[in-house]
């Protein structure tokens, strides 16, 4: 048997009772699912598990000389956070090529920073403590190799490069992975390509971070197996909740009024919102699979600004919309 089929044999062994739930859609199974392995933390699942993948942060701080570094939850101190991200040993080689590129600092918080235009009392003769400014591949601000103003501009880089801005990052590398094959440099030529990998790497990423942050709140209808519809109200490109479609007046303002709730920055205790980051992956794969299906017509993805502002309004939208959608009148 395969490890795929011994997998299966050992979950079925292992099983003493099977408890059916039945859900609306292909969507909803896919969130309760994953809200249910979040929960119970089955042994046998990986996918969809919090702990079995560490998550992390990639940040950019840490003044006078600001650098790249990795932490376990969001730093609100930082120039600029992002994640979380799943993938530590690649995040961690990921802070090395960006480091190295950049040419910022990686030294410890310890080390003293001496910047060119910094006024000194005695001349003194100063020592790097690494070999990282003689290869080229750092400013070295501790023995005054730059200036503010220079290492700043680095620093204005990287956090455009985090902004999902990569710049010509990987014209630099195909350049020199070209560069080092002409010269025979086999070797290196190879690690460069590892490098350029682990950045596209990160690169997706960050651009699938800047979409979320930059998108405006979207209603997400779903129609149910039984013809019903749901709205889940996506942001920051995750679920933070679902409420079923409404049918008239009084369910319209009170389902615009928990939209609404919803789109704040800090929703009031109680809520129940959801946390966007738990959903942004299964929300994000879904829908790009939905692109390439034929089947338009069980689900709507609509900006939260179209929705019209009274029910009367809100009718003739809906069977704009979805044609066989017909709601109710208003008592």
């Amino acid at each position: 048997p395969t490890n795929e089929e011994e997998k299966a044999g050992r979950i079925v062994e292992a099983t003493r009772s099977i408890v059916w739930e039945s859900q609306p859609s292909e969507f909803a199974a896919l969130l309760r699912e994953q809200c249910l392995i979040r929960r119970w933390q089955p042994r046998m699942n990986v996918i969809g598990m919090p702990n079995r993948q560490q998550q992390a942060f990639l940040c950019l701080g840490r003044p006078p000389a600001e650098g790249f570094y990795i932490t376990r939850y969001f730093d609100s101190q930082a120039r600029s956070s992002v994640g979380p991200l799943y993938g530590v040993g690649h995040l961690h080689r990921a802070v090395e090529i960006l480091t190295r590129y950049f040419r910022l600092r990686d030294c410890s918080q310890k080390t003293p920073m001496q910047l060119s235009d910094q006024l000194q009392l005695f001349d003194l003769e100063q020592r790097a403590g690494c070999v990282r400014h003689e290869l080229g591949n750092c400013l070295a601000p501790c023995i005054s190799g730059c200036s503010k103003a220079s290492y700043e501009e680095q620093v204005v880089r990287a956090e455009q490069f985090l902004k999902g801005n990569p710049g010509d990052i990987e014209t630099y590398f195909l350049n020199s992975i070209e560069k080092a094959s002409q010269g025979q440099h086999y070797e290196h030529a190879s690690r460069l390509l590892a490098d350029l990998k682990i950045i596209r790497w990160l690169s997706r990423r960050l651009a699938q971070f800047d979409r979320a942050r930059n998108s405006e709140q979207s209603i997400y209808m779903v129609q149910s197996i039984h013809g019903g519809w749901i709205w889940y109200v996506l942001r920051s490109g995750g679920v933070v909740g679902s409420i079923a479609a409404p049918t008239n007046s009084t369910e319209w303002k009170e389902s615009t009024q928990r939209i609404a709730d919803w789109s704040t920055a800090t929703p009031d205790v109680g809520s129940r919102i959801l946390e966007p980051e738990d959903t942004l992956g299964l929300v994000t794969s879904w829908l790009q699979k939905q692109k390439k299906s034929s089947d338009s017509v069980s689900h709507k993805l609509v900006r939260r600004s179209e929705l019209p502002h009274d029910w009367k309004n809100a009718k003739l939208w809906l069977r704009s919309l979805i044609p066989s959608l017909s709601p109710k009148q208003s008592a």
